[in-house]
């Protein structure tokens, strides 16, 4: 994100596009049945997530995972200073300290949640948002080819069992989910406007995502390479 602001001084001044853009389908103007089908589908995949709230064990990744392990372990000896630093770092570059350095975002998000309160159900209250909030963004980026892939698309992230599962607990997959098909939502719009404050948005929602989970580099990283596929075949000289 700071190599993207160094740069905004290098690209198309403010209202010119600055992509290699193709003209993109609009998507069709939103009739009342789809507004209300949509609404029905957001409210069983909100039913379908409350169901098993209460009822499913609560998962916080390394917050349970190694109480069940026994680790990490620090040897005694690490308390004796420099003496006991190579012990120490040895403990924490075992595979299973993988569960240890989860970016900080999400722990921060559910930190600010149970500073109301600490059950359970005020702790998956986030991913229970992020899955809804994804079941929207689904049906918005699908619908640019019709209106029924739009609401088939919805439909099914609404029952989808992992959806459904990963709704309903304190990780933090639906937000990951949401962070994916927002990036996509907002990469289709900088191709479409161009502007820097577009590819702006994209970049600061791929950093930030990042910074909730490793594994939203993947889908940055799969979003650069399409952009660079775009570049390459393109026969427009912008």
């Amino acid at each position: 994100l700071i190599i993207r602001l160094i740069l905004r001084s290098s690209a198309s001044p403010e209202g010119l596009r600055s992509a290699p853009l193709y003209e993109l389908p609009k998507a069709p103007r939103t009739s009342s049945f789809e507004r209300r089908t949509m609404l029905a589908l957001l409210a069983v995949a909100a039913a379908l997530r409350l169901c098993g709230i209460a009822s499913q064990s609560l998962d916080l990744l390394e917050l349970s995972y190694l109480p069940g392990i026994g680790r990490p372990v620090i040897s005694p000896g690490a308390a004796e200073g420099l003496s006991g630093l190579a012990a120490m770092l040895e403990e924490f570059s075992a595979l299973y300290c993988l569960d240890l350095v989860h970016p900080p975002l999400y722990h921060f998000l559910l930190g600010l949640f149970s500073l109301a309160s600490d059950t359970e159900w005020v702790l998956r209250m986030p991913a229970l948002l992020a899955s809804l909030a994804t079941t929207w963004l689904i049906w918005k980026l699908m619908r640019s080819w019709s209106t029924p892939v739009g609401l088939a698309a919805a439909g099914l992230h609404a029952v989808a069992p992992p959806a459904i599962y990963f709704g309903q607990d304190a990780t933090p997959y639906a937000l990951v989910g949401l962070i994916g098909t927002g990036s996509v939502l907002l990469l289709l719009r900088a191709l479409r406007n161009g502007t820097t404050r577009a590819w702006t948005a994209w970049f600061a929602v791929i950093v930030l995502g990042f910074l909730c989970h490793y594994g939203i580099a993947l889908v940055g990283i799969a979003e650069l390479a399409a952009v660079g596929l775009i570049t390459v075949i393109s026969t427009d000289t912008r």
